[in-house]
Protein backbone atom coordinates (compact mmCIF):
# COMPACT_ATOMS: atom_id res chain seq x y z
CA UNK A 1 0.00 0.00 0.00
CA UNK A 2 1.16 3.33 -1.21
CA UNK A 3 1.59 6.32 1.39
CA UNK A 4 0.17 9.44 -0.05
CA UNK A 5 3.05 12.35 -1.01
CA UNK A 6 0.79 14.63 1.48
CA UNK A 7 1.15 11.99 4.64
CA UNK A 8 5.20 11.00 3.59
CA UNK A 9 6.26 15.25 3.38
CA UNK A 10 4.82 15.50 7.25
CA UNK A 11 1.67 17.74 5.65
CA UNK A 12 -2.20 17.36 6.67
CA UNK A 13 -4.94 16.78 4.01
CA UNK A 14 -6.92 19.81 3.86
CA UNK A 15 -9.90 18.09 4.27
CA UNK A 16 -8.87 15.99 7.86
CA UNK A 17 -9.06 19.52 9.62
CA UNK A 18 -11.24 22.52 10.28
CA UNK A 19 -10.30 25.47 8.39
CA UNK A 20 -10.59 29.02 10.42
CA UNK A 21 -10.28 32.38 8.65
CA UNK A 22 -7.05 34.19 9.89
CA UNK A 23 -8.22 37.38 9.11
CA UNK A 24 -11.69 37.15 10.55
CA UNK A 25 -11.13 35.10 13.33
CA UNK A 26 -8.37 35.81 14.95
CA UNK A 27 -9.59 36.45 18.74
CA UNK A 28 -12.52 34.97 18.91
CA UNK A 29 -13.58 33.56 21.81
CA UNK A 30 -15.01 30.48 20.29
CA UNK A 31 -12.02 29.29 19.13
CA UNK A 32 -10.69 28.28 23.03
CA UNK A 33 -13.38 25.82 23.22
CA UNK A 34 -12.47 23.87 19.41
CA UNK A 35 -10.68 20.59 21.27
CA UNK A 36 -12.39 17.88 19.82
CA UNK A 37 -11.00 18.53 16.18
CA UNK A 38 -7.74 19.93 14.43
CA UNK A 39 -8.00 23.10 12.69
CA UNK A 40 -5.53 24.81 11.44
CA UNK A 41 -5.01 28.69 9.86
CA UNK A 42 -5.91 29.68 5.97
CA UNK A 43 -7.25 32.72 4.17
CA UNK A 44 -11.01 31.58 2.91
CA UNK A 45 -13.88 33.59 1.82
CA UNK A 46 -16.08 31.50 4.64
CA UNK A 47 -15.03 31.81 8.70
CA UNK A 48 -15.14 28.68 9.02
CA UNK A 49 -14.67 25.59 6.31
CA UNK A 50 -15.78 21.99 7.14
CA UNK A 51 -14.46 20.28 4.05
CA UNK A 52 -13.84 21.73 1.04
CA UNK A 53 -18.26 21.91 0.22
CA UNK A 54 -19.44 23.60 3.86
CA UNK A 55 -18.45 27.27 4.16
CA UNK A 56 -19.82 28.68 7.74
CA UNK A 57 -20.32 32.32 8.46
CA UNK A 58 -20.42 33.11 12.43
CA UNK A 59 -22.01 36.32 13.42
CA UNK A 60 -23.12 37.84 17.14
CA UNK A 61 -26.69 39.02 17.62
CA UNK A 62 -24.63 41.98 19.19
CA UNK A 63 -22.80 42.92 16.17
CA UNK A 64 -25.42 42.38 13.39
CA UNK A 65 -27.47 44.61 16.02
CA UNK A 66 -24.85 47.30 15.40
CA UNK A 67 -23.84 46.67 11.50
CA UNK A 68 -27.18 45.21 10.23
CA UNK A 69 -25.68 45.16 6.56
CA UNK A 70 -22.68 43.64 7.49
CA UNK A 71 -23.78 39.67 7.29
CA UNK A 72 -26.15 40.25 3.92
CA UNK A 73 -22.87 41.72 2.39
CA UNK A 74 -20.39 39.03 3.92
CA UNK A 75 -23.26 36.44 2.31
CA UNK A 76 -23.63 37.81 -1.19
CA UNK A 77 -19.56 38.30 -1.58
CA UNK A 78 -18.04 35.57 0.41
CA UNK A 79 -20.66 32.44 -0.09
CA UNK A 80 -20.32 31.70 -3.31
CA UNK A 81 -18.30 28.50 -4.14
CA UNK A 82 -19.76 26.42 -1.21
CA UNK A 83 -22.71 23.33 -1.71
CA UNK A 84 -23.52 23.80 1.86
CA UNK A 85 -23.68 27.28 3.13
CA UNK A 86 -24.46 28.07 7.29
CA UNK A 87 -24.47 30.96 9.19
CA UNK A 88 -24.00 29.90 12.79
CA UNK A 89 -25.37 32.69 15.15
CA UNK A 90 -24.31 33.61 18.44
CA UNK A 91 -27.65 35.21 20.21
CA UNK A 92 -26.33 37.28 22.98
CA UNK A 93 -29.17 39.98 23.10
CA UNK A 94 -33.26 39.93 23.04
CA UNK A 95 -33.92 38.40 19.68
CA UNK A 96 -36.80 38.35 18.41
CA UNK A 97 -37.11 40.70 15.42
CA UNK A 98 -33.63 40.35 14.59
CA UNK A 99 -33.67 36.52 14.42
CA UNK A 100 -37.07 37.09 12.08
CA UNK A 101 -35.24 39.15 9.86
CA UNK A 102 -31.97 36.97 9.84
CA UNK A 103 -34.44 33.96 9.14
CA UNK A 104 -36.02 35.50 6.36
CA UNK A 105 -32.56 36.64 4.95
CA UNK A 106 -31.03 32.85 5.05
CA UNK A 107 -34.07 31.12 2.96
CA UNK A 108 -34.11 33.81 0.53
CA UNK A 109 -30.04 33.40 0.16
CA UNK A 110 -30.12 29.49 0.29
CA UNK A 111 -28.43 29.08 3.88
CA UNK A 112 -29.11 27.33 6.64
CA UNK A 113 -29.57 29.08 10.15
CA UNK A 114 -28.40 27.54 12.87
CA UNK A 115 -28.53 29.45 16.50
CA UNK A 116 -26.12 29.20 19.95
CA UNK A 117 -26.62 30.55 22.87
CA UNK A 118 -22.78 30.54 24.07
CA UNK A 119 -19.19 30.25 22.68
CA UNK A 120 -18.99 26.63 23.50
CA UNK A 121 -22.14 26.17 22.09
CA UNK A 122 -20.83 27.15 18.59
CA UNK A 123 -17.80 25.77 19.21
CA UNK A 124 -19.90 22.31 19.57
CA UNK A 125 -21.70 22.84 16.57
CA UNK A 126 -18.30 24.07 14.54
CA UNK A 127 -16.75 20.57 15.25
CA UNK A 128 -19.81 18.48 14.62
CA UNK A 129 -20.30 20.03 11.51
CA UNK A 130 -16.34 18.95 10.92
CA UNK A 131 -16.77 15.68 12.10
CA UNK A 132 -20.22 15.11 10.10
CA UNK A 133 -19.04 16.92 6.82
CA UNK A 134 -18.96 14.06 4.62
CA UNK A 135 -22.52 13.38 5.55
CA UNK A 136 -25.23 15.75 3.57
CA UNK A 137 -26.38 18.41 4.95
CA UNK A 138 -29.94 16.88 7.09
CA UNK A 139 -28.40 13.99 8.16
CA UNK A 140 -25.60 16.29 9.69
CA UNK A 141 -28.27 18.36 11.21
CA UNK A 142 -29.89 15.14 12.57
CA UNK A 143 -26.45 13.34 14.00
CA UNK A 144 -25.71 16.90 16.05
CA UNK A 145 -28.76 17.02 17.22
CA UNK A 146 -28.86 13.45 18.63
CA UNK A 147 -25.38 14.03 19.96
CA UNK A 148 -26.85 17.05 21.69
CA UNK A 149 -29.56 15.41 22.79
CA UNK A 150 -27.50 12.44 24.07
CA UNK A 151 -25.20 14.89 25.95
CA UNK A 152 -28.42 15.97 27.74
CA UNK A 153 -29.50 13.06 28.78
CA UNK A 154 -26.10 12.09 30.11
CA UNK A 155 -25.84 15.21 32.02
CA UNK A 156 -29.49 14.75 33.28
CA UNK A 157 -28.88 11.08 34.61
CA UNK A 158 -25.50 12.06 36.47
CA UNK A 159 -27.22 15.39 37.82
CA UNK A 160 -30.05 13.31 38.95
CA UNK A 161 -27.27 10.49 40.49
CA UNK A 162 -25.63 13.89 42.56
CA UNK A 163 -28.89 14.79 44.01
Amino acid sequence: MEIPSSIQSGTVLLNSRLIISRKRQEGNPVLKYIRNVPFEWADIKADFEAGKEMGILYLSLKWHKLHPNYIETRINNDGAGYVIKILLVLVNVEPRHILRELNLFCYRTGWTLMLCYSAEEAAEYLENLHISRNRNEQSAINAMQERKKNGFACQMKTANFIR
